[in-house]
């Protein structure tokens, strides 16, 4: 019992006198104390002090203690055992005792050496960092793993958006015109219906105005196989005998000399003769023998016995009454009423046959008093064609136009040969090519016009696969960012809001350079948010610092790059940092507290990451140096404050938390290897055709307004290629204020006239100013009418673009709304912009949304 009292009282005293040296405080925080030191053993010295710190301290303690009182107890087994007088059981029980001490050490340096085989980290008795602050990049950090990207299919919207929303009226509206039973517009009958409704009704209107067009055609087709019957006689029963083949050119005259074929005719035909060639071998047809392919052979010179080898149209009886001399050069026109074949020229045999072609341009005004018009069908057809145009009003000049039909240019005379394109002529005029570009970009540029034709995906297309926006920093940057190929160059790395230990009211921010080369400041800025900002200037260097300070001499033994005027809140803030182009790099949003950093010890906030993200609070952390005793602080911190105390962070060093990363290559670098993948990656080249397109990065690109301008009506080439393009057209075209400015133009005016009204010589400027008056009457309908087509169209289209989108599926699409699947939950969906109004919700159906589909494919 004695024995067991001793013990517990020599433990007792060892306990004591372990921990006399530990004085409990108070510290400046209330709950805080100083905790022993053990000699190896990190220390807590504050809260901020991580619960893995305070876990490794208590196992240090465990062991320190374990080890003391082990060794504790073979000393006091040694003293018994030299006290014990010979007495063989008091020193029987010193061995004991020193046994007992022994065997503890070795429990204790067992399970150490086991723990330390499994994994040194369980045993360490301090982190292994340098000796001082990092001087560069140990490693890589990990690559954050990127939401995949999903492309939000609203096809049950589509679907409403084209018919309407019910089985039943009303179905989706738009504004038309009514027709009477002549396909014309009825006056005042403008308005608001169902859409269908319209279509139909124009569409009635259409073919009613076709209609009128074919039975004219039909019977000049009647005429034209009648006139063919003559017209093509000798071709189809003869050869024909070139005299180039026959004969040498004698090349003093130009005149064929020395023919030498079988047919003594065909011989003089051309010999001494400039001509090409004549018939031969017309066997049982003498009256084609010898004749050449001349006006004179299709109209007049095919007799009556050669048109008896076609039964349709006979010419035997195609003499007249009157006359006694028989008609061997009649052409059968029609039949009359009673059947009997009606003949050119019946008034005057000896008058000359009349084109047909030029016959048929001739106007109804131009026939003398009284004169009935020879052919009638004729000027059905053109009275029909002119009412179609009408009604299909500037329907036609938007597919020539996107064709780029090739016209004669108002104002030239050329042959076919040197016909120019519709889109060539309108910019062959320089004022008409400016109002062009005034129209379609503004002068000076209009952001809103520059943003409707970015927004089209057509012209977007064009952009990328042309490789034109790159050419532009701004442009490039916003395209490498949304390829993830740039995120930050510069980064807001280390921001010192608690201050110094001389005055926490001097605070300092430093920034870091993320890529290779050095990057000019100049109209970069950086923002507290509600409260200042700051101008940067100069230069940073590439993988290097830049320091700012809101007090002269805050860090005395570092310059500062630049001094500004404003404080920090100890409450937290949120600072933005923007280019030279007034984009947002990154926003470090701590507006209801600092994510870390110390007021106390004022210990600074630092970055671990400088490419991760800036609002993230797991990316920073605060300086290393508050984790450790007063005699290893100096490893972690870098400069002096005013007063020459230390700045407990890193202004313009490594930070002492950060990770190594990959810088990013010099711009030009990125540039070039973007390129590379849009070129041989159909993904990216998607990607960038439809997230360019959406509101935030329409503002980035829009910083670039003179750049845009020049890349998209710069030079004829790219104004040329922009005009190509439907709903450009459509721009111009479509709004009513676009086009008559177009028609006050008189360039234009004549160039939209030559496509609409056909202009010519057979048309006297009175009837084309007429028929083009008749146009500007009906300009409201024509525009009306060309709306209510392209909006369909283009609907249309979006449905046909959300089924292919669907077929790619790897897996069937998921017809419920994204917040209603879990898995689903941590996926980025992409908008398709032209898409944005588009009704996404059904309300009858209840719990379920078929109008929005979700593919199960990331889009890159």
């Amino acid at each position: 019992m004695l024995k067991t009292k001793k013990s517990k009282i020599l433990v007792l005293f060892l306990l004591l006198f372990l921990f006399l040296g530990a004085s409990f405080v108070f510290a400046q925080k209330s709950l805080e104390v100083t905790y022993p030191k053990i000699p190896g053993a990190l220390t807590p010295i504050t809260t901020k002090t991580a619960l893995p710190d305070y876990i490794r301290y208590i196992f240090q303690l465990s062991l320190f203690v374990g080890a003391l009182i082990a060794f504790g107890s073979f000393i006091y087994g040694g003293v018994r055992y030299l006290i014990s007088g010979g007495s063989p059981s008091a020193q029987k029980d010193a061995q004991s005792q020193m046994s007992a001490g022994i065997l503890g050490l070795i429990i204790l340096i067992s399970a150490y050496l086991i723990l330390n085989t499994i994994n040194p980290q369980l045993v360490a008795f301090e982190v292994s960092l340098p000796p001082g602050a990092p001087t560069g990049p140990s490693a890589p950090g990990p690559p954050k793993i990127k939401a995949a990207s999903y492309v939000e299919i609203p096809l049950g919207g589509l679907i409403e958006n084209l018919w309407g929303k019910s089985d039943s009226s009303p179905y989706k509206p738009a504004d038309c015109y009514l027709f009477n039973e002549n396909g014309d517009a009825i006056a005042g009958s403008l308005a608001t219906r169902d859409r269908l409704g319209c279509i139909k009704g124009l569409s009635d209107a259409i073919k009613i105005k076709g209609k009128k067009l074919k039975e004219p055609v039909e019977e000049l087709q009647k005429l034209y196989d009648c006139q063919n019957c003559c017209r093509d006689c000798c071709k189809n029963v003869c050869n024909w005998a070139k005299c180039s083949e026959i004969c040498e050119l004698d090349e003093a005259t130009g005149n064929w000399k020395n023919c030498n074929s079988s047919n003594p005719l065909a011989n003089l035909y051309c010999e001494g003769t400039k001509n090409e060639g004549c018939w031969e071998n017309c066997g049982v047809y003498p009256s084609c023998e010898n004749k050449g392919m001349v006006r004179e052979y299709y109209y007049q010179e095919c007799p009556a016995n050669s048109c008896e080898f076609f039964q349709e149209c006979k010419c035997l009886n195609c003499g007249f009454e009157s006359s006694e001399i028989p008609r061997t050069n009649c052409i059968c026109i029609k039949k009359d009423a009673e059947g009997k074949p009606v003949c050119c020229n019946p008034d005057d045999p000896s008058k000359p046959y009349e084109d047909i072609l030029v016959r048929a341009l001739i106007d109804k005004n131009l026939l003398e008093e009284g004169e009935e018009d020879p052919y009638p069908n004729i000027s059905d057809i053109k009275t029909a064609l002119k009412e179609l145009r009408l009604k299909l009003g500037l329907f036609p000049l938007t597919e020539e136009m996107e064709k780029n039909k090739k016209i004669c240019c108002p104002g030239d005379t050329c042959p076919p040969a040197e016909e120019i394109g519709i889109t060539e002529c309108f910019l062959k005029n320089p004022d008409t090519k400016d109002l062009i570009k005034k129209i379609l970009v503004g002068e000076p540029v209009d952001s809103q016009k520059l943003k409707t034709i970015l927004g089209i995906k057509s012209v977007m297309k064009y952009l990328i696969e042309g490789d034109l926006l790159s050419t532009d920093k701004n442009l490039a940057k916003t395209m490498l960012r949304n390829l993830d190929l740039l995120k930050n160059e510069v980064a807001i790395n280390e921001i010192a809001w608690m201050g110094t230990t001389a005055d926490p009211t001097d605070q300092w921010i430093e920034l870091y350079n993320n890529s290779k080369e050095n990057i000019d400041l100049s109209n970069w800025k950086l923002a507290v948010k509600n409260k200042f900002e700051i101008n940067l200037s100069g230069t940073i260097p590439a993988q290097g610092f830049y320091l700012l300070e809101n007090n002269e001499n805050t860090v005395s033994d570092i310059t500062a790059n630049l001094i500004y005027s404003g404080n920090l809140s100890d409450s937290g803030e949120t600072l933005l940092l923007y280019d030279e182009f007034g984009n947002l790099v990154e926003e470090v949003n701590c507006g209801s507290s600092w994510f870390a950093g110390d007021f106390v010890s004022k210990t600074s906030m630092e970055r671990m990451n400088p490419q991760g993200e800036s609002s993230e609070e797991e990316n920073w952390g605060s300086n290393y140096s508050i984790k450790v005793g007063q005699e290893r602080k100096g490893d972690y911190i870098s400069g002096k404050d005013r007063n020459d105390n230390p700045v407990y962070g890193t202004p313009k060093n490594p930070n002492s938390i950060g990770m190594g990363i990959i810088p990013y290559p010099d711009f030009n670098s990125l540039v070039n290897e973007m390129r590379g993948k849009l070129q041989s990656e159909e993904t990216l080249r998607e990607k960038l055709i439809l997230v360019l397109r959406n509101d935030e990065n329409l503002e980035r690109m829009l910083k670039s307004e003179e750049a845009l301008k020049n890349i998209l009506v710069g030079d004829d080439t790219r104004l040329r290629n922009l005009l190509s393009i439907r709903e450009v057209l459509q721009i111009l075209l479509e709004e009513e204020e676009n086009l008559n400015l177009l028609i006050a133009d008189p360039h234009a005016k004549e160039v939209i006239k030559e496509i609409l009204i056909r202009t010519g010589d057979w048309k006297t400027p009175d009837d084309e100013e007429a028929e083009w008056a008749e146009l500007l009457d009906n300009l409201d309908e024509t525009r009306t009418n060309l709306k209510l087509i392209n909006d369909f169209q283009r609907d249309l289209l979006w449905v046909l673009d959300a089924s292919d989108l669907m077929r790619l599926c790897q897996e069937d699409p998921i017809s419920y709304d994204q917040l209603r699947i879990p898995e689903l939950a941590n996926i980025k969906i992409e908008e398709v912009p032209e898409w944005k109004n588009i009704e996404r919700e059904v309300p009858w159906i209840e719990g379920f949304d078929p109008a929005i589909f979700y593919c199960h494919k990331p889009l890159w």
